[in-house]
């Protein structure tokens, strides 16, 4: 299937997180990956900055998840923390609020609750939501491009730039989804069906779209359950473009082989229906993307986070500085990742340290002379105390130069990971051989370099 029907157009996807993302996906890093995912919760709160960056720096293929699911999970989660706000709805989820229709605005500011499934028991409601969440993911960048007040200040800075500003339309459209958990599931999967069936027999704007399935990690190792979503997503006609797949805080590195099996089921039973796009997936999805028949099309992460994230809360979340260790597909914090190059016998000299660690660009720069000292420019940080719970507590902070190479670091790691000219057989071998060069003390961060092959081969694949 093209990219011009399913609306996906590579492997690689980045999720934007906040204007401080875009240093990540401008400039060396612009043609390392395909696409670009934003939420919708984040171009509410920053319209004119995104649409700035997606139609004259970052010229690529987007999508706009529409984080429909949000609504659901308690008002709270939707209060400002400001004093200030005196408790109101963040301006940025009553935008969204605002833009998607009746049905949320009923539920968060009358009946001040989060939503249920039975504001959505009319036809009515369903065509309210399908509209508003289309119309937002259609006509908000290009609103503040051509019709707003702002677009003189875009095409003024534009102009002084000497860059091109250009109308920019998402690869697809999202229909409206909800979180797939242990409460009012099957209301909320035929809620979620209702819509895709409304949306794909009128596409929006004539474009592809997308279904997303957010589901916890107990539905999905229920293998009835999952043929019962499976076979229900499979009776839609037309068909989704293509599925949007996020298990709730799935991590690839702690997953055991039978929750493996069943995420790889799951994959592959959906695949059946659309090419699968894992929404937060790291190194494995990236290998059963380039050597399986799974037909799981692509795979998305953040600037050095969103390999894996938790559905609740549905805030953005702080990232945290870690050093992105390569052999390892893994994050580490600084005593593990120090302690894992030095069993490598990697700490010596640069040239070794290059060829057994990391030899990216961020790296060849960084280890200069003595990686031992080199390194610790990635691990700078500073004391900083904060009063938390009844009590004073200090805690070590990356400095803003440690984290910021150590995303680049990441951004670096991740391009080479999806462009690796390895075959399986070699991703495979070199898993096994760093897990025997770790110490048995390392197993916390290094058994899934041992549970990865045994689920290629479970699954047939070695």
């Amino acid at each position: 299937m093209s990219s011009q029907t399913t609306g996906i157009t590579g492997r690689h996807l980045v999720r934007y997180g906040t204007p401080a993302d875009q240093k990540y996906l401008l400039g060396p890093f612009r043609d390392t990956y395909d696409q670009l995912v934003v939420n919708a919760n984040m171009l509410a709160h920053a319209p004119l900055a995104i649409a700035g960056f997606l139609s004259r720096e970052a010229k690529k293929p987007f999508i706009i998840d529409p984080n429909t699911h949000a609504f659901q999970h308690g008002r709270d989660f939707l209060l400002s923390e400001s004093k200030a706000s005196d408790g109101k709805v963040k301006k940025s989820w009553q935008k969204l609020i605002d833009a998607y229709g009746g049905p949320f605005a009923e539920a968060i500011h009358v009946a001040e609750r989060s939503i249920l499934p039975n504001d959505f028991k009319s036809d009515v409601s369903i065509e309210t939501i399908c509209a508003g969440v289309a119309d937002f993911q259609l006509k908000t960048i290009n609103s503040y491009l051509t019709d707003k007040k702002d677009a003189k200040y875009l095409k003024f800075v534009s102009k002084a730039k000497g860059i091109r500003l250009d109308v920019c339309t998402p690869s697809l459209i999202v229909a409206p989804y909800f979180y797939l958990g242990d409460k009012n599931t099957a209301e909320w999967m035929e809620i979620n069906i209702r819509c895709l069936r409304l949306m794909t027999k009128i596409p929006p704007g004539g474009l592809p779209v997308a279904a997303e399935i957010v589901i916890s990690r107990p539905l999905m190792t229920d293998k009835n359950f999952v043929d019962h979503l499976c076979s229900s997503y499979s009776k839609i006609h037309p068909t989704p473009s293509c599925i949007l797949l996020w298990v709730d805080e799935f991590a690839e590195h702690t997953a055991k082989i039978n929750e493996l099996m069943s995420w790889a089921h799951l994959i592959d039973r959906l695949g059946q229906i659309a090419p699968v796009v894992n929404m937060h997936g790291g190194y494995l999805s990236t290998i059963l993307s380039k050597f399986t028949k799974i037909n799981l099309r692509a795979v998305c992460h953040g600037p050095e986070y969103g390999e894996t994230r938790a559905v609740i809360p549905v805030g953005g979340g702080i990232p945290v500085s870690k050093f992105y260790l390569p052999a390892l597909h893994h994050r580490l914090s600084p005593a593990h990742a120090v302690g894992a190059i030095q069993a490598l016998g990697a700490m010596n000299d640069r040239a070794t340290f290059l060829l057994k660690v990391c030899n990216c660009a961020q790296c060849q720069a960084i280890i200069t002379d003595d990686p031992e000292i080199d390194i610790k420019v990635y691990f700078n940080a500073n004391a900083k105390s904060f009063w938390s719970g009844g009590r004073w507590i200090t805690r070590e902070f990356p400095t803003g130069e440690a984290s910021d190479l150590c995303t680049k670091h990441y951004m670096y790691c991740k391009a080479a990971e999806f462009t690796e000219s390895d075959d399986l057989k070699s991703v495979i071998a070199k898993l096994k051989s760093i897990h025997k060069e770790l110490p048995e003390s390392s197993d916390h961060i290094s058994s899934h370099a041992v549970t990865w092959p045994a689920f290629l081969k479970k699954i047939g694949l070695d």
